[in-house]
């Protein structure tokens, strides 16, 4: 638990403390960070892909969301 809220926590410190001032790199950061959110959409969608009954089970997906 402590280590995925490290994952999550340790870049947006990072990334407030650190200054990035050349277009350049601030434009490669936001490519990267927006590949790497599509990267976890796609993943997302391919694992409720592979699940089977998914209309009946939306409901308890739904759930689990809240």
């Amino acid at each position: 638990m402590l280590s995925g809220l490290l994952i999550v926590l340790l870049p947006l410190f990072l990334g407030y403390l650190v200054r990035v001032r050349s277009t350049r790199l601030l434009n490669l950061i936001n490519r990267a960070v927006s590949g790497s959110v599509y990267l976890i959409l796609l993943f997302m969608g391919v694992s409720l892909a592979g699940l089977e009954n998914l209309g009946s089970q939306l409901s308890r997906l739904g759930g689990n969301a809240l």
